[in-house]
């Protein structure tokens, strides 16, 4: 059996282990500052990331709006040209129906003819000319 001593820690006095330990600084600001700050940044950063959130759900719906208002606007556009060229062809229809029964008469005068096709021929192009525009 051995009897010697048992071997010297180097530090042979836990205490003074303790106390030669070099304090660590806090890696934290935060933990720096004082608690009411620590409550207000707690606070603020949370609602700044809700209104940022309400921002940009802001400008989604105003863009959505603005888009429907845009289709809106061109169905509109597109009603109103659909209805002049109703118009169009009903005043194209009346005049065939005249220029029928001018034909149909014996008294009417090759000139009275001429002008009634120059006058569909005009509707025509007035109703060419709105198809266009619609499409």
């Amino acid at each position: 059996m051995n009897t010697s001593a048992p071997a010297e820690h180097p530090i042979a006095d836990p205490m003074l282990h303790l106390s030669a330990k070099p304090k660590r600084k806090s890696q934290n600001p935060l933990l720096k500052l004082s608690i009411t700050r620590r409550l207000a940044l707690g606070f603020l950063f949370p609602m700044l990331a809700i209104f940022a959130g309400l921002g940009s759900i802001g400008f989604q719906s105003n863009q959505l709006l603005e888009d429907n208002t845009n289709f809106n606007q061109h169905l509109l556009n597109a009603s109103t040209s659909l209805t002049a060229g109703i118009n169009t062809l009903e005043e194209i229809h009346t005049n065939i129906l005249g220029i029928i029964n001018d034909a149909s008469r014996t008294q009417t005068t090759q000139e009275t003819l001429l002008e009634d096709q120059g006058s569909i021929k005009n509707l025509s192009a007035e109703y060419d000319s709105t198809i266009h525009t619609y499409l």
